[in-house]
């Protein structure tokens, strides 16, 4: 039982890792986890020239901007620690600045990942609310 636990533990902190685009080091912590199943898919992180990228919580609110060249639409998701969808969202960029706002007051206090699509392109980061 404790070994299921310890796994357990193990796949979630490789999890939060494959989805803030570290692959890399989750790839390193499946080799000392035993397990009868293949691992789960790593993603791959795609690199992004989005300029001057801020994702901040403030008074319950989301927010997300950066700067990039292309127009097209973007998509915004939020997941929680357990990877479980909480946003998403898309909207037409038509400039090269771009900005997003959500209310987010209504969650709890934790770690988030924000994950941002544009162009085949992809950024992740973690935001603390």
């Amino acid at each position: 039982m404790k070994t299921s636990i310890q796994n357990l533990k193990t796949y979630l902190m490789m999890l939060a890792l494959v989805m803030c685009g570290y692959t890399i080091v989750a790839q390193s912590m499946l080799k000392d986890v035993p397990h009868e199943e293949e691992p789960p898919l790593a993603v791959e992180k795609i690199d992004t020239n989005f300029d001057e990228l801020k994702i901040f919580a403030v008074s319950g609110e989301l927010n997300v901007s950066y700067e990039y060249p292309e127009m097209g639409i973007v998509k915004v998701q939020l997941f929680d620690i357990a990877g479980r969808e909480i946003l998403n969202e898309s909207s037409e960029k038509s400039s090269t600045k771009f900005e997003f706002k959500h209310d987010v007051k209504s969650l709890p206090a934790s770690i988030y990942v924000v994950r941002i699509y544009q162009d085949k392109k992809m950024v992740t980061r973690k935001l603390y609310i």
